[in-house]
């Protein structure tokens, strides 16, 4: 059986530069799990449906099962480890890393003081054992865990279509129904951002 060299792969991964040996077969989510030993990077589905696999790369989300490694060399590469935590203040402005808890943004002074909505809104989120380890992009800004959403192959109601696929199609791990349009269901109800202001999914779906 001829067994295919390994190929030297040069990564640019959560700020620094890694260089691997691998094998051309192999994916992006083997390297980064078992040679470079960054476990955020899940492996669940290993066909692209469930999204616990995804990373950036070049900017760019991706579903690392369903990428070679080699096909990244020279690429810029953020795993959830490499995502930023805390609250900066810049002016009146604040940025909010991807890896902030909940409990974070709830007891931030600057928080309260210019943004008591957000406060108030996740201080009444889950239980306080959750909002210790919640994150605001792990938790809040997640997509829908809908495979015919996340999927390219469906024209789903929630991206514009005119149907719901997951009501006659796979959907025993879906939320109940009832009379909503769409079974898909993420963190995020009602299309509501911060502030109160409208997420620009919900006004797409209200002009149609």
């Amino acid at each position: 059986m001829h067994r295919v060299p390994p190929r030297l792969v040069s990564l640019h991964l959560n700020s620094s530069e890694r260089v691997l040996a691998i094998e051309p077969r192999r994916t992006l989510l083997d390297a980064l799990r078992h040679d470079l030993s960054l476990t955020g990077t899940k492996n669940v589905s290993d066909m692209g449906d469930c999204g616990a696999c995804t990373v950036l790369v070049d900017g760019r989300a991706v579903y690392s099962c369903l990428t070679l490694a080699v096909d990244c060399d020279g690429k810029d590469v953020i795993t959830i480890e490499g995502l930023p935590r805390g609250i900066e203040q810049d002016g009146d402005e604040l940025a909010l890393g991807a890896l902030t808890t909940l409990s974070e943004i709830e007891r931030h002074p600057a928080v309260i003081e210019q943004y008591g909505a957000l406060a108030e809104a996740v201080g009444l989120a889950a239980t306080t054992q959750l909002r210790n380890m919640a994150t605001i992009g792990g938790n809040l800004l997640q997509w829908p865990r809908c495979w015919y959403f996340r999927s390219s192959a469906f024209d789903c109601w929630l991206k514009g279509g005119d149907v719901c696929h997951a009501r006659d199609g796979e959907n025993q791990q879906h939320a109940l129904f009832a009379q909503s349009p769409c079974g898909g269901r993420s963190p995020v109800r009602r299309g509501v951002c911060a502030g109160g202001a409208e997420c620009p999914r919900a006004a797409a779906r209200q002009q149609r």
